[in-house]
């Protein structure tokens, strides 16, 4: 094989290693963030736990456990953003410059023996994506499911909505027996004409767990007003709440039913 032909074999290898190094480096840092983002979730999940406990019944012990907690979040932000400047955009750049140089040689593909050689193709395996509110006992991930919901309506997160709600999941309004279809169908209008302010649920109590299926009860307080008017408080005893969970197709718990100023109606 002559001179050139071994040059040319040589920038054919030395541009798949670069971009094999950049789909390494992307790789890695799917992980590393994906690993991130479990431990934020973790954290959130404690520092909800904590913050539903009455201001008044809080020691130091708690008070210095929920300051630790946001400096922690702040901390694992910080190393993820850090990932991302100094990993994930020097191996995207070396993918795309990799790839390019491979696709910019003309010649044909040099050979040593008879068999044609082969350029290797780079596949990109995508990250699962983390589980809301994922968390180290099926208990804890569904109790924080149920906190995440009052942490929607004070903010009117529809996203947040989407994602702990399944797309098919009833929404029932047991004073009324009103009904609605799906998520959205309830929760577009009532943010669209309600205030929910200092909304959360209190006293959840486990009904059952199994593998796919969970059922749990609660109580529910806060403040309502229309846009514009004085809020008007509410406070529910549990089981004024009644809450239906089940896995989705990536095993993730997600809420399928939720009834509310339902004490009077049997459940499960």
């Amino acid at each position: 094989m002559d001179n050139e032909s071994t040059t040319e074999l040589i920038k054919q290898i030395g541009a798949i290693i670069v971009a094999l190094v950049g789909v390494v480096g992307t790789i890695a840092t799917a992980i590393i963030n994906a690993r991130s983002s479990r431990q934020i979730q973790e954290l959130i999940l404690r520092t909800r736990i904590i913050e539903a406990t009455p201001p008044e019944s809080r020691n130091e012990a708690l008070r210095q456990e929920l300051d630790s907690l946001s400096a922690k979040k702040q901390d694992i932000s910080r190393k993820k953003q850090k990932t991302v400047f100094y990993v994930l955009l020097p191996s995207v750049l070396l993918l795309i410059s990799g790839l390019i140089f491979v696709t910019s040689i003309h010649k044909p593909s040099l050979t040593l023996t008879p068999t044609p050689t082969h350029t290797p193709t780079l596949t990109l395996t995508p990250t699962p994506i983390p589980c809301v509110c994922q968390s180290a006992t099926d208990d804890n991930t569904l109790r924080c499911l149920i906190l995440t919901e009052s942490e929607a309506a004070n903010n009117d997160d529809l996203t947040l909505i989407r994602q702990i709600f399944a797309p098919d999941a009833t929404i029932f309004r047991g004073d009324t027996e009103e009904e609605w279809d799906s998520p959205m169908a309830y929760y577009i209008p009532a943010f669209a004409s309600l205030d929910f302010t200092e909304a959360t649920h209190f006293n959840i109590h486990r009904i059952e767990i199994t593998a796919q299926v969970a059922r749990y009860t609660s109580g529910s307080s806060g403040y309502y007003a229309e846009p514009g008017t004085t809020p008007t408080p509410y406070y529910n005893e549990n089981p004024s709440e009644h809450w239906g969970f089940n896995r989705n197709d990536r095993g993730c718990w997600v809420i399928t039913r939720f009834e509310f100023n339902a004490s009077l109606i049997d459940f499960p």
